[in-house]
């Protein structure tokens, strides 16, 4: 025992031993301090798919890659236009669109009328298949009045869309035009 009294360690020993208890004590708080920061959660504490997007801070939600893309829908559409018609009293056709594949279709048309009489009214019908709609335009001399119509319709095959209208010899179409959009659903109620 009294050697072990007796040793007193040089002034070196002191400072390396005290060199290396910082050392080890530093990366060791280094290592706390980077791997946990205040607030902050680990992985050990988070369950799959437990964070939501309100746990995050606007632009902190990483981004994953993106999903497989769906099927395309369809997105054909057909157009067709006129410049001007002369009306007749009986039904003219303004226009005819050939809509060349089967499918379930939304369908415009339109067109302005003008007259030279002191007042006329125009009737016009856009039909595909059985489905059409009809519409009544009164309008007077000089004035020019526009006429959309709209219709839905599946074509079982290829077919056709007619746009007839008829009003006085004095009146004139103009403008006209018709598109057909298909689409992947179609629900007409009514």
């Amino acid at each position: 025992m009294s050697s072990i009294a007796r040793f007193h360690p040089s002034p070196a020993i002191v400072v390396a031993s005290i060199a290396l208890l910082i050392a080890l004590g530093g990366t060791s708080v280094a290592a706390v301090s980077v791997l946990a920061p205040a607030n902050s959660v680990g992985s050990t504490q988070v369950i799959d798919a437990s964070l939501q997007k309100k746990d995050f801070k606007p632009g902190q939600i990483p981004r994953g890659p993106a999903g497989k893309a769906g099927p395309a829908g369809p997105s054909d559409a057909y157009s067709r236009s006129v410049a001007k018609v002369t009306l007749a009293a009986t039904p003219v056709t303004l226009v005819s669109l050939s809509i060349p594949q089967a499918g379930k279709y939304v369908i415009w048309a339109k067109a302005w009328f003008t007259t030279s009489a002191l007042d006329d009214a125009a009737h016009c019908t856009l039909a595909a298949g059985t489905d059409t709609d009809a519409t009544w335009s009164y309008f007077m001399g000089g004035e020019r009045v526009t006429v959309p119509s709209l219709v839905v319709h599946e074509f079982a095959a290829a077919g056709t869309v007619e746009f007839q209208c008829a009003a006085s010899a004095k009146t004139r179409a103009e403008g006209i035009k018709v598109t057909a959009i298909r689409v992947a659903n179609l629900t007409s109620a009514g």
